[in-house]
Parts: C-alpha cells; sequence; structure tokens
C-alpha cells in the first residue's frame, strides 16, 4: 500500500510540475549572437522572463497608485507650483510648423521676433498634432510614471511642456530612495518600528565562515582612483 501511495504520489508531482523550456545547444547558439560564450543578465532575463513567467524589474513590488501625479516643477529654480499644460490653439503666425499655444499669435517670442530660433517656452508642437493634443486635456497624472516604470498614454511619453517650459514629465513626484525596493516582510526591522538594524550575534563557525569566504574572493586590486 505504502508503494502504491508513494506511485501515485510521484505521478500526480510529474503531471503538476511546470514544464521548463530545455536549455539545448539550438537555444543557446540563438542567444549567443557574439559567439563569446557568454551572455549577460540582460540578454538572459529577455530570453527567460517571457517562457518561465518571470516578471522583469520592480514593478510588480509596488502597490498601485505608489507613484504619485503631478507635481511641483522638478528643474532646478523653477518657481512652477503645478504642470499648467500648453494646449495647441492653431498654427504659428511665423509658418515655422508649429502650433501657437500660449502665445496669441505665435509659438514663442523667438519666432515672433524672427530671431531664427525658438524661446525656451515654445512647445514645439507640430501642427499636424495640434489637434489630436487639444482634442481634450490631459489627467492629472498623465505623462507620470506610473506601475511597472511605464508613462501613462495621452501625453507623447510626457514630453509635454509646462507654461514654464519643462516637460511634464518633470512635474512627477519622484519615489523616495527608501521604498525603491520593499524589505522582505520576515525581517525582524522595518522601516516603519524606526530606523537602524538589529545586532544579531554570530557564533564561531558563522564566524570562521564569513572570514574564509571573504580571504577566498578578496583582491588587494588598485584602481587610478585608489592609489597606495
Amino acid at each position: 500500500l505504502a508503494q502504491l501511495h508513494r506511485q501515485a504520489e510521484a505521478e500526480w508531482n510529474e503531471q503538476s510540475a511546470p514544464q521548463y523550456t530545455h536549455f539545448t545547444d539550438e537555444v543557446w547558439e540563438e542567444l549567443d549572437v557574439h559567439d563569446k560564450g557568454t551572455l549577460t543578465f540582460n540578454e538572459f532575463a529577455g530570453w527567460a522572463g517571457p517562457r518561465l513567467g518571470l516578471p522583469l524589474g520592480v514593478g510588480h513590488l509596488f502597490p498601485a497608485g505608489s507613484l504619485g501625479g503631478a507635481h511641483a516643477c522638478g528643474v532646478v529654480g523653477c518657481p512652477c507650483e503645478g504642470f499648467r499644460g500648453q494646449n495647441p490653439k492653431g498654427p504659428c503666425a511665423g509658418g515655422c510648423g508649429f502650433a501657437r499655444t500660449w502665445h496669441p499669435t505665435h509659438c514663442c517670442f523667438g519666432c515672433k521676433k524672427r530671431s531664427g530660433c525658438h524661446g525656451r517656452k515654445c512647445g514645439k508642437i507640430p501642427v499636424r498634432f495640434a489637434a489630436q493634443w487639444s482634442s481634450a486635456d490631459a489627467p492629472s497624472d498623465a505623462g507620470c510614471e506610473v506601475e511597472g516604470g511605464a508613462t501613462s498614454s495621452g501625453d507623447e511619453n510626457g514630453l509635454r511642456l509646462c507654461l514654464c517650459g519643462h516637460k511634464r514629465s518633470a512635474h512627477c513626484q519622484r519615489v523616495p530612495s527608501s521604498s525603491e525596493v520593499p524589505f522582505p516582510p520576515y525581517w525582524s526591522r522595518i522601516p516603519e518600528q524606526g530606523k537602524g538594524a538589529e545586532l544579531i550575534e554570530l557564533t564561531l563557525a558563522e564566524c570562521e565562515m564569513l572570514q574564509s569566504l571573504l580571504d577566498a574572493t578578496h583582491r588587494r586590486v588598485w584602481t587610478r582612483d585608489r592609489r597606495k
């Protein structure tokens, strides 16, 4: 009876186990396009991700909406307190091919003065895109980074300019560096409980193991910025 039970359990595990793609010589030849005998992490992740169902990046670690919407301009010295989009109103009177936005007749003062170059506040929106861009004003979080590192639609990847002359992506709230990657749930110290880390007492065997690892991997190599 025990043998039948083990046989049934083995058959069940074999049927329920995921079927992974075998890494054959043909697959290696397809991946190693440079014929170097090595792969970079990006090359391997690009191959293994869709085949093994592995998520790329850290976007899946953040809850939806954790990356904020449009805020004050992030350019140093800019007094802009919030994104104000330049809405195309028609072709520039100077015939440059750009649409006028904040200026009543031209795309910018530089084009009006015929200085040969456009000013900093010029939206540089082609006239052929003016109708599409002015159909509806984008929401407050359009063009900013959302979950997964992508940009929201409707704003040409955040390239639409504000009246201050800077892109919408410059008005996005950035994620604090302390929350780039969430701490594992099994850690005994998390940011909400205070800063710092708890000291863990190691045994003599663990210290010897770490010392052996350090001795085996350490190399006294001096670079140009670190000389004797």
